[in-house]
């Protein structure tokens, strides 16, 4: 019986919370550094702490309502690209000469491609995995304990990975020429390197995915710039109301969105978070109707003699 309940419970919270996310289904926040013109957030974990770059200028975290900057030590300035459920997080510095950077119980640990002339950290999975971008050539590349791979989409110029799960599973954007002023998104899965198509088909690049590989980011239709989300094989688009454009950076695996957005003010932060699905309540209302007959069973003076 113990057992039975446990599924049922299961059961409930699988039909509750559901892998399929549409873009209309969010409450947006609005995220400002205090007293900056400009806030950044571009990665999110499971603990909802965010990480980003404000004034473009310095790195900050922001969690339950508390911003704190977080710069690397001498740095002239930071951004932080990526954060993992264990608090990992990774970043670069000083524009186009500093280094990049593991974060991990306040110690900080250099990453470099060997005999790169520049490297650029951009993203962390809950394994430590690290992916990102090196020059003197301009592929990626995952890095996993120090072992350094490149990751180039078949026949592009340039690539940047810009998010890993720990699937393995790698996103971000190509070039077929020698500028990333025409990117177009990717996903690398199992070896094998999709093009993610957007409206348009214009300008896209994915920025961050889960473990549920459900992918954000974002996509220029010639008209304006839009977040998207890519959840079980549905492309749904991010628009923060009343901005003029929107790009989508980071998930996390509760489903949480973070990204950037434009308006008549300036340029801001935003968090996402999923409401529940409408259309999933008639499943929920059957599993608690469930539930609440089989504990009625259990206490019935008929089945206890």
């Amino acid at each position: 019986m113990r057992f039975a309940l446990l599924f049922s419970l299961s059961t409930f919270a699988s039909l509750a919370s559901g892998n399929l996310l549409l873009a209309d289904q969010f409450t947006f926040s609005t995220l400002d550094f205090p007293g900056s013109l400009s806030t950044s957030p571009i990665s999110i974990n499971s603990a909802g702490e965010i990480v980003g770059q404000y004034e473009q200028m310095h790195g900050f975290v922001y969690l339950n309502g508390v911003y704190t900057t977080l710069d690397f030590p001498g740095a002239n300035s930071t951004a932080l690209t990526g954060i993992n459920d264990h608090g990992q997080i990774v970043g670069f510095t000083n524009g186009s000469i500093g280094p990049s950077f593991l974060l991990s119980d306040g110690i900080y640990s250099l990453i470099a491609f060997p005999g790169a002339q520049r490297t650029i950290a951009l993203g962390i999975s809950n394994s430590g995995q690290v992916v990102g971008q090196y020059y003197g050539s301009a592929d990626g590349f995952v890095d996993s304990n120090g072992v350094f791979t490149t990751i180039n989409f078949p026949g592009a110029f340039a690539t940047q990975p810009m998010g890993i799960n720990d699937a393995g599973q790698i996103v971000g954007q190509y070039s077929s020429n020698n500028s990333f002023f025409i990117p177009q998104a990717f996903l690398l899965s199992g070896g094998t390197f999709v093009k993610i198509d957007s409206p348009g088909n214009m300008f896209a690049s994915a920025m961050g995915i889960n473990d549920f590989g459900q992918i954000v980011g974002w996509y220029d239709d010639g008209v304006g710039m839009h977040g998207f989300l890519l959840s079980s094989g549905v492309f749904s688009t991010i628009d923060v109301p009343g901005a003029f454009g929107t790009a989508a950076s980071g998930i996390n695996d509760l489903g949480q969105i973070v990204g950037g957005y434009s308006d008549a003010s300036g340029f801001h932060g935003f968090l996402a978070t999923p409401v529940p699905e409408p259309r999933s309540l008639p499943a929920v209302a059957a599993c608690l109707i469930a539930l609440f007959t089989m504990a009625r069973r259990r206490k019935s003076p008929a089945r206890q003699k």
